[in-house]
């Protein structure tokens, strides 16, 4: 399920976003915001699909039982943030 519902859609627009240039499909994104959005895209979309490979080693490991229960949430809470991180990275480097 967790690959259905979690992997596969992060990879799928992450790639969109960062190899077909589909910056619509970032919420309020607005191409006159940044000097490159070409490159700003990029970043966003890779981090979604790096999200998603990690969505899926987390649920590996999780099933595995190698982490602690309470500390796997905590890295699926940190990993989730992490296209937040890249937007606010790409606002800062690529903002206008």
């Amino acid at each position: 399920m967790t690959l259905m519902f979690g992997v596969l859609p992060c990879l799928g627009f992450g790639y969109l976003i960062a190899y077909k240039q589909a910056r619509t499909l970032i919420t309020r994104w607005d191409d006159d915001k940044f000097h490159d959005p070409v490159a700003a895209a990029t970043i966003v979309g890779k981090s979604i699909m790096a999200m998603g490979v990690l969505i899926f080693v987390f649920v590996l490991v999780l099933i595995t039982g190698i982490l602690p229960e309470w500390f796997a949430v905590g890295l699926l809470i940190l990993l989730s943030c992490l296209p937040l991180i890249a937007l606010w990275h790409v606002r800062k480097v690529y903002g206008v």
